[in-house]
């Protein structure tokens, strides 16, 4: 037994709505015994760098070297994944679970001019005289990213 329980601030009514969703949700919508598959979605996020601090250093590899100057400087990448759970009458009795599909968040657009691949010539500059990437009206995919802002940043200080 726990001292302590934390249980959701609902009124009465969102109370009852709750318990007759999980009633109708355990009975398979009054559909009666049969053969389903319950298919769930969820998003997931991932941070767009990801520092190694424990990583190992080997003879021979250079090391790299990542900087930002607050996480809210490094994008969040969106997935969504799919599951299911293939069931005989109730998922009391036991379900098999299946995973059809992980989508990583993107949105298509039209590049406005051509891309070349980039490198670093003997001054120091970066030059785009490398392969081409993609040519002007090429679709291609970017990642759907948000950055995180804190409570006393410019923009919140200047909302207040």
């Amino acid at each position: 037994l726990y001292r302590e329980r934390i249980v959701p601030l609902l009124s009465h009514e969102q109370q009852h709505l709750h318990y007759n969703f999980a009633q109708r949700f355990c009975n398979n919508w009054g559909l009666g015994p049969g053969k389903y598959l319950l298919i769930m979605f969820d998003e997931k996020w991932f941070w767009g760098m990801v520092t190694r601090n424990t990583a190992k250093s080997f003879e021979g590899i250079e090391k790299n070297t990542l900087s930002a100057y607050h996480k809210s400087h490094i994008n969040k990448v969106m997935g969504v994944a799919f599951v299911g759970a293939a069931f005989e009458d109730s998922l009391e009795n036991g379900c098999e679970g299946f995973k059809f599909e992980f989508f990583r968040s993107q949105v298509s657009k039209v590049a406005q001019k051509r891309q070349r691949q980039s490198r670093i010539n003997e001054d120091g500059k970066r030059v785009f005289d490398g392969e081409v990437i993609r040519n002007k009206g090429d679709l291609f995919y970017v990642d759907v990213a948000i950055t995180g802002m804190d409570a006393g940043t410019a923009l919140a200080s200047s909302e207040g």
